[in-house]
């Protein structure tokens, strides 16, 4: 959205998930999903697949508002030292039965027309709400204001943590024990001196 106001609404709701969120993170989402850590969490269909395998207990649920279906892209670099080569390679990753085995082991959609089966989502709550929108929208750029709104935003959320009474205890603890260090260097080095 370039609408301000759609921002700021989100970054309202964002604020008011802090207290019972443990972090915005990528990958560890992993960790902290398969072995019960955390509790929920959004991410991408094919890996939350993957995750369950690790953690059979979980679930997997599409918002009944709808998602897209999340198509995955190879590319060659212009500057590539091997194009000939790499375009063999995503034509063989492209041939349909290739891609089907590629799509059960990663579980997650082909773009290669028929190749859309993936057993392991038979089970997931609300799949007829992927919605392949097709070709006619695609994604661009923000314009720069709303792209340092973004940021500004992003920055605010993932600095302004409260801090608990564990954090605090450590913080206190710590400057305590380094104060009274300190104090007592100064006692030894002016007891040193009243020696000499």
């Amino acid at each position: 959205s370039e609408n301000e106001s759609d921002w700021l609404e989100a970054f309202c709701d964002l604020k008011k998930q802090k207290d019972i969120l443990q972090g915005y993170v990528m990958d560890q989402i992993f960790d902290k999903m398969s072995s019960g850590e955390a509790k929920i969490a959004p991410y991408y269909l094919g890996d939350a697949l993957t995750i369950r395998e690790l953690n059979p207990k979980l679930g997997v649920v599409i918002p009944r508002s709808g998602t897209n279906k999340f198509l995955d892209a190879m590319c060659v670099p212009m500057n590539s030292a091997h194009p000939d080569e790499a375009m063999k390679y995503i034509n063989f990753l492209c041939s349909p039965e290739i891609s089907k085995e590629n799509s059960k082991k990663i579980k997650y959609f082909s773009p290669i027309a028929g190749v859309n089966e993936i057993e392991e989502i038979k089970d997931v709550a609300n799949l007829d709400k992927i919605m392949f929108p097709g070709f006619s929208r695609g994604f661009t750029d923000l314009r720069k204001d709303t792209g340092k709104l973004l940021n500004k935003l992003w920055i605010d959320i993932k600095t302004d943590k409260k801090i608990d009474f564990f954090e605090l205890f450590v913080v206190v603890t710590s400057l305590t024990f380094l104060v009274v260090l300190s104090f007592l260097k100064r006692r030894k080095s002016t007891k040193n001196k009243n020696i000499a």
